[in-house]
């Protein structure tokens, strides 16, 4: 007599398939094809046996143990996937952890010798991943409204070495289903389900999933999961292979049952695609043993999975923050200070750039450039220049569609320094101080540019040995020249380091320099074709707190509109904006109060987000608690808080935070760079 579990894939499918055609002439459901022995069996036994059966090994074996990786990332993206054990399979043991209830692979499966992982245990029975704060995406075959409430999503069922099992787990990494917020199943299309579990997931990141679109033919991608309910797993080297389907894509990825319901990852992006569902079958028989069914990369089947698309939009927040290790993507030397981020963007392909002092006492970039992933440059031995003695400060200058890249700092020499590239002539060295014939810098430099009808200038402002704020500004043939603006403006004395950024009002561009003063206000030097360098008081304008250190400022444009915002710890510990607008000149808001954050620990950066023409502000900070945090303005919701380091479970920062936006295809993007009290360089990022 034929059962389901006797069947091949080709032979369930084509059972399903003469059931559906039956139905459609008005046929009995009873009324088979081919086999009366199922005349008894449920369509849905059909189903699940034959989702049971269809996982393989394509080409070479790449899965991997997590403690094998060398990628922090690759090491966080698994922290956020969960293996689904019955209720009954987890075992409280009355002291704070749970033990896991699993068998031996090699035994339960009767695998032949070799077989990878044979020694491990084996107890999951899917796998599942981390979407929302308290939601878990899975497969709709692992779960449903019926058995929502007798699953536990587990975290941190891994090996921790060649010969050591986690089966013993903190009951904090243990979660119950208490909901089923979305589900569908069906055999040659979508099959997926949402979770919510008891309480919210802390300490793993939620992983960002694709919202619109699809991936591309042929981009590789990678999985992580419990194949067998195996502890996790990763496994790399495979590429999409069929992507015609609106439901789902075909992959060549290693995966058998178990894997159902994990995260399958774009590699050039490292965000969820879809979730693995169906495959070709597990294993094969060999003699009295069985051994993985091996496929080479383009034969069998492929892997389907359920596109992120269908379900995404249950998913609330959109998109979350995220976290890249810059130090052990780019392989670079640690940094000494603080970083500096901006963007380059040639030709419509934007590129990231970071910059630092590393410990070496070197002046380094940390380069992003689409499929190449972060990249890493010794600028001191490029540009053959000297070596830094504080922070670097970069920025962009567009000439004509072909941009520059310029890094500015003050040298162990004492001097103002600037390392430039443009295009092929790779890197190169200016001592801004002999071509300036300035005085002195006192501290860090800040540079910019400013546009005028189509041609660039370039700024650079610090503070200098005399006390007085100074200007280095080249134009054209001209070359760098030099003003003192404290002489200019008679405003009083910075207290310490410059920020500024130009504006375009009505066509026309001007230039602010922000500083607290040595009279402890805020101060603001702005020049305009029409009235040159002038003063104004901020504190004594808006009535503001005190400023207790550094000031950092943007600009915003928002429906034709442009704006200028200034933030700062104040002397009562809150975070404080100065903003003007044309309507209604310089006012103040405490951010503190506005959105009861954590107070800052420091300085307050500043930076504007704009998404199809919705201009938001953006405000990062190291608090007191030790976390990096966001403050956040959108025309709809006002001023809010979002805690950054718990949102993308990155390591705290060490000092100073720096953010900017990268446009990205049609959105734009949210970056925030920060030395770690690991001593490494971090940056989280929203897309």
């Amino acid at each position: 007599m034929t059962k389901p579990d006797d069947m091949s894939v080709a032979e369930l499918r084509a059972e399903l398939k003469a059931r559906a055609e039956k139905l459609a002439d008005g046929g009995g459901a009873r009324e088979m094809l081919w086999d009366p022995d199922l005349a008894d069996v449920e369509d849905g036994e059909l189903v699940q046996t034959l989702i049971a059966k269809q996982k393989v090994i394509y080409g070479v074996d790449d899965r991997a143990d997590i403690f094998e990786l060398t990628d922090a990332a690759d090491r966080r993206d698994a922290d956020s996937v969960a293996a689904l054990f019955r209720a009954a399979e987890v075992i409280d043991n009355g002291d704070g952890t749970s033990r896991l209830t699993t068998q031996n692979f090699g035994t339960s499966y009767g695998l032949c010798a070799g077989e990878p992982f044979r020694d491990q245990p084996v107890g999951a029975f899917c796998s599942g991943f981390l979407v929302g704060p308290d939601v878990i995406a899975t497969a709709g075959h692992c779960i449903n409204a019926t058995t929502v409430g007798t699953v536990r999503f587990v975290f941190g069922f891994r090996m921790r070495g060649p010969a050591q099992p986690v089966t013993a787990v903190p009951n904090a990494d243990i979660y119950r289903g208490v909901a089923l917020l979305g589900h569908t199943l069906t055999s040659a299309g979508a099959d997926w389900s949402l979770v919510r579990v008891d309480r919210p997931v802390t300490g793993r990141a939620i992983l960002p999933v694709r919202r619109e679109g699809k991936i591309g033919n042929t981009e590789p991608v990678y999985v992580i999961g419990h194949p067998c309910g195996l502890p996790t797993k990763f496994a790399d080297g495979s590429a999409v292979r069929g992507n015609t389907e609106a439901d789902f894509f075909v992959a060549n990825l290693d995966t058998y049952g178990g894997n159902s319901g994990s995260p399958v990852f774009n590699e050039n992006t490292r965000i969820v695609e879809g979730i693995l569902v169906r495959g070709e079958r597990d294993f094969q028989q060999l003699g009295s043993c069985r051994v993985s069914y091996p496929c080479p990369d383009t034969g069998c089947r492929g892997e389907d999975c359920t596109r992120a698309t269908v379900f995404a939009g249950l998913l609330t927040p959109a998109n979350p923050w995220r976290h890249t290790d810059l130090t052990a993507h780019g392989k670079a030397p640690l940094p000494a200070g603080s970083l500096h981020g901006y963007v380059m963007d040639q030709g419509g392909n934007p590129s990231q750039h970071v910059v630092y002092q590393g410990v070496d006492g070197r002046a380094h970039e940390l380069w992003w450039y689409g499929h190449q992933g972060w990249s890493h440059t010794d600028l001191t031995a490029h540009g053959k220049a000297p070596l830094p003695a504080g922070p670097l400060h970069g920025y962009v200058m567009d000439q004509g569609g072909n941009p520059s890249q310029h890094v500015v700092y003050q040298g162990v020499d004492g001097r103002a320094h600037e390392l430039w590239w443009y295009g092929h002539q790779g890197w190169s060295h200016t001592d801004l101080t002999a071509h300036g014939k300035a005085p002195l810098p006192a501290g860090p430099l800040h540079g910019y540019v400013m546009d005028q009808g189509g041609t660039p200038s370039q700024h650079v402002v610090y503070q200098g040995v005399d006390g007085r704020a100074h200007e280095l500004w080249w134009y054209g043939n001209r070359g760098w020249s030099h003003t003192d603006l404290t002489a200019h403006t008679h405003a009083p004395l910075p207290a310490g380091p410059l920020h500024a950024n130009t504006k375009v009002w009505n066509g026309v561009a001007s230039q602010h320099v922000y500083y607290q003063g040595v009279d402890g206000h805020a101060h603001e030097l702005w020049w305009h074709p029409d009235h040159r360098w002038n003063h104004t008081d901020l504190t004594a304008h808006t009535h503001a707190p005190l400023p207790a250190g550094p000031l950092h400022s943007n600009t915003k444009v928002w429906n034709g509109v442009a704006s200028q915002h200034v933030y700062y710890q104040g002397v009562d510990g809150h975070a404080h904006e100065l903003w003007w607008h044309p309507d209604h000149q310089w006012n103040h808001t405490d951010l503190t109060l506005r959105t009861n954050a954590p107070l800052p620990a420091g300085a307050v950066h500043g930076y504007a987000l704009d998404q199809h023409g919705v201009v938001s502000q953006h405000a990062v900070y190291q608090g007191v608690d030790g976390h990096a945090h966001e403050l956040w303005w959108h025309p709809d919701f006002q001023w809010n808080h979002t805690d950054l380091t718990v949102h993308a479970a990155a390591p705290l920062p060490a000092g100073p935070l720096q953010g900017y936006t990268m446009p990205n295809q049609a959105t734009a993007g949210q970056h925030v760079l920060y030395r770690g009290v690991d001593g490494r360089a971090h940056e989280l990022w929203w897309q």
